[in-house]
């Protein structure tokens, strides 16, 4: 069996719940506390952006991350992120000389593998170990992440990481994952395991890939309390403990616990992360739990419609490319995508402080969604093909919610009428 290495993310993936704001003295206080439990690894933050605050683990070059981790421990190798959705200059990062950073983690999703391979050979010219991190590993198809680590297998980075990204790889799946990356990595990669714990598979896919006790060493990534958006990650203290118990580790859990008192309760007092049936959703559906905390802070919508809505999401590509028109274009036409069987329009009058709902107007549109007439018709009689398709009760509970929401925005700026089109699917 080879070595097993602990890796603390709780900076860098457990920041995207507070903004990675845990303030300069925290930062510095949670690094030296977990070089003092013995785990081996310890991600900084990101290495992104242009600005630099000393209250966000968030770094736009390396030499800034030189003052949050001195004194460094020998005994623990410090590292950090880079995304390639927005890799920082390399003119950036200088060569290694050991005052700062040791290894380059770099993150990239299967559309950007090639730029990475470039970027990471880089990087490890610096003199910088590398870890590769293939964003949504089950996204990939067996051909296609086999072919990726034979690309990364001609670097010979430090490790390659399988990175659940939705938390919704179960064991079966997860085994296959690891039987396909220890066959095809080369000889001396290290294999890496990120979780995410929206279907509470972390830590049974942790313990079970370390079960398998595979000759090549392996890094097990994990946050202090689990922290991390959404569903959070695995617990470092709860793994560590684990490893304690069956490998003769010697972790010490004490400090783990302290930075969960002293600096991570309060976050979590006002931005909770852990189980919750939205994020359970998003991964039973593989979507991003970006979207499921979106529609949840919304609070208006049944499990059923919740669930129904999260089925309908477009893939990744659409996904890339709807992005990529709304920064340029500002908007997006979305009636080519779906099955559209009509068109509508609540009306409402809003005065005074008050609001009330008018009616509806039924429209008339081409494939494209382009508006052609208006058909002319009874509220009543409205409602009664509407019903065809939609439950009276949502119907209801989506016209309160506009005029909750719509009196919001128009009182004291707009008096009289204003419309919200609409389309069934």
């Amino acid at each position: 069996m080879g070595k097993v290495y602990l890796l603390d993310c709780t900076l860098r993936d457990g920041g995207y719940v507070n903004d990675w704001r845990f303030g300069e003295k925290a930062i510095k206080e949670i690094g030296r506390k977990l070089a003092q439990t013995g785990i081996e690894m310890f991600e900084v933050g990101f290495i992104k952006g242009d600005t630099y605050d000393p209250d966000r683990a968030v770094y736009p070059d390396v030499d800034h991350i030189k003052p949050m981790i001195q004194p460094k421990d020998t005994k623990m190798k410090y590292v950090g992120m880079v995304d390639m959705s927005a890799p920082i200059p390399l003119d950036r990062i200088p060569p290694c000389d050991g005052t700062s950073i040791d290894g380059i983690r770099v993150i990239f999703k299967k559309s950007k593998i090639h730029e990475a391979y470039e970027y990471c050979k880089k990087i490890q010219e610096l003199g910088y170990f590398i870890s590769v991190n293939f964003v949504g590993t089950d996204l990939y198809t067996d051909k296609e992440f086999i072919e990726g680590i034979e690309l990364f297998n001609q670097l010979k980075p430090f490790a390659v990481s399988i990175v659940d990204s939705f938390g919704l790889i179960k064991r079966k799946q997860f085994l296959r994952l690891v039987y396909l990356a220890d066959n095809n990595l080369a000889e001396g990669i290290t294999l890496a395991y990120h979780a995410h714990n929206n279907l509470q598979q972390a830590l049974g896919n942790a313990e079970a890939l370390v079960e398998m006790n595979l000759k090549r060493d392996l890094v097990i990534d994990a946050c202090v309390f689990g922290m991390g958006r959404g569903a959070g990650n695995l617990n470092l203290e709860l793994f560590a403990e684990y490893m304690n118990e069956n490998y003769d580790t010697n972790y010490k859990i004490e400090p783990m616990l302290e930075i969960m008192d002293e600096y991570l309760n309060e976050i979590h007092k006002s931005k909770f992360w852990g189980y919750s049936l939205p994020l359970y959703l998003s991964a039973i559906n593989g979507c991003h739990p970006n979207y499921a905390i979106h529609l949840a802070e919304k609070d208006s919508l049944t499990v059923k419609s919740f669930n129904e809505l999260l089925k309908g999401m477009p893939d990744e590509n659409l996904k890339g490319w709807t992005r990529r028109i709304i920064s340029t274009q500002g908007g997006v036409v979305c009636e080519p995508y779906y099955n559209k069987v009509l068109d509508f329009a609540m009306e409402f009058y809003v005065a005074h402080g008050s609001i009330e709902c008018v009616g509806y107007s039924l429209f008339e549109t081409d494939s494209r969604g382009i508006y052609k007439g208006n058909c002319l018709a009874s509220n009543e009689e409205i409602e009664r093909r509407l019903s065809v398709y939609i439950n009276p009760e949502i119907l209801g509970r989506t016209r309160k919610t506009l005029m909750q929401e719509l009196l919001k925005l128009a009182d004291g700026v707009y008096q009289g009428y204003l419309g919200v089109d609409m389309m069934v699917v």
